[in-house]
């Protein structure tokens, strides 16, 4: 988790941590829905790489 860029992680933490939509989260931050969409892509797939994806 730290180990992930500070924007990615903030979106990760709202959405998984906060429960917040990603609607409600592109609010937050000043993205699109669609952009937010895409940080926690990309999040998800660094996390499932460091971790491995047997989990």
């Amino acid at each position: 988790m730290a180990e992930l860029p500070e924007k990615e992680r903030e979106v990760f933490l709202l959405s998984r941590k906060d429960k917040k939509t990603y609607r409600e989260i592109a609010e937050i931050v000043g993205l699109t829905q669609k952009g937010v969409e895409r940080r926690m892509h990309l999040a998800l797939k660094k996390l499932k790489e460091k971790l491995g994806t047997n989990l």
